[in-house]
């Protein structure tokens, strides 16, 4: 009896010190798992679609790579018309081009500014311009791909407000402009104006330049047409004039200005390149034969080409944030996974401010600014397999 007792406490005492069952882990939302199971796909295999001449998707892995913390494949990409740096903005004034922008604002009430979508830089540019004309008086930052929900949200962007929100850089720059006290207005085409899935892409684009401009001037410019307005837009949207070939199509710039009769002062971030080392507003773009290229703006911006440390760009590193190496719990072993850090007790549905891709082997680091950051880890699913909590030094 005392041998079958004895067993049987053996038994219970093991229950006692058996480990506690693991924390269930936060989980993403199905379409927000699928997105970063895409941007695992993309920011991993983009190198190798490019070997393709004939691809033609490279602009949304590019995008995505971006969005995952892989500025350096972007970069390693080299083909015509991909590369937002390909020609040379002629330096104009020696002075900081935002000192420049500013001064021109005393004359405008209308901004339209682009970026590339696959250089989180521009975005980070054009949220310190806003914050300068801020103190002009301007008061309604509308960007591309807002969705409604934007209009009414407060801090970091939450899933759904907008496409591109919750890429790091523009979170950072959307929490920065709602604390100044911009009222964010969401502008892009609805689908009841534009047939996204027409076969029509022609007609699809017409449609959607027209509808944006309709919606700014039905969100901000017809209610109170001295508003002082800052429109974000990608790429073509910002064309005021249009390009010299036949049938050429207006672009949203020069139907909105057609429509208000407001003069906007347009920019582009994404037709060449400074020389200088440091940003420059110019007037012309010239080529690699010092060919002068028609613009169809304003004036230009040039930004200097992107210099990378460990793979992560340096552009980040002067902002203040910091290398971080990855916690060796949440290192890759499988497969890619994607790092994603917040700050503590923020839900999953809140933009981070740093994501990485990160894939087995790979020595890359988080580039996080000095505080407390609450790290997740995905995997190529889109599933969270590991958490933890780390604290930057300001020194």
């Amino acid at each position: 009896m005392k041998r079958i007792w004895g067993v049987s406490s053996l038994v219970v005492l093991s229950a006692c010190i058996s480990q506690p069952p693991p924390v269930e882990l936060p989980q993403f939302s199905e379409y927000e798992a699928e997105r970063r199971a895409e941007m695992i796909e993309r920011a991993t295999t983009i190198l190798d679609v490019a070997k393709d001449e004939d691809a033609w998707d490279l602009g949304i892995l590019s995008q995505d790579a971006a969005s995952a913390g892989r500025e350096d494949v972007h970069k390693q990409i080299h083909r015509p018309h991909f590369q937002p740096d390909r020609l040379v903005c002629e330096p104009g004034e020696p002075r900081p081009a935002l000192d420049q922008i500013v001064e021109l604002a005393d004359t405008h009430s209308l901004i339209i500014i682009n970026e590339h979508h696959a250089e989180p830089s521009h975005r980070l540019f054009i949220g310190d311009l806003a914050a300068r004309l801020r103190e002009k008086g301007f008061t309604h930052y509308a960007a591309e791909a807002f969705r409604p929900e934007i209009v009414n949200g407060e801090g970091y962007p939450r899933a759904g407000e907008g496409y591109y929100a919750s890429e790091p850089m523009f979170a950072r720059s959307i929490h920065r402009l709602r604390t100044l006290g911009y009222e964010l207005v969401a502008y892009e085409a609805r689908p009841d104006q534009v047939d996204y899935f027409s076969d029509d892409v022609k007609k699809q684009m017409n449609d959607r330049e027209e509808a944006q401009a309709n919606n700014l001037i039905d969100a901000v410019l017809g209610q109170n047409p001295d508003a002082k307005l800052i429109v974000h837009v990608g790429h073509g949207h910002v064309a005021e004039f249009p390009p010299p070939v036949p049938d050429a199509m207006p672009w949203m710039a020069a139907r909105l200005k057609a429509k208000t009769g407001i003069d906007p002062l347009t920019i582009s971030l994404t037709y060449c390149r400074s020389e200088t080392g440091v940003p420059v507003l110019s007037t012309q773009a010239v080529n690699h034969d010092g060919k002068q290229i028609e613009k169809y703006t304003d004036y230009l911006i040039g930004l200097p080409p992107k210099m990378m440390q460990r793979n992560r760009p340096a552009y980040r590193v002067e902002l203040g944030d910091r290398f971080v190496e990855v916690p060796a719990k949440l290192r890759p072993t499988d497969g890619p996974i994607l790092i994603e850090a917040r700050p503590p007790g923020a839900a999953l549905e809140h933009a981070p401010i740093e994501r990485l891709v990160l894939s087995p082997g790979e020595d890359i680091p988080l580039l996080l600014p000095p505080g407390r950051w609450s790290l997740v880890s995905v995997d190529a699913d889109g599933v969270v397999i590991g958490a933890a909590e780390i604290e930057v030094s300001a020194g």
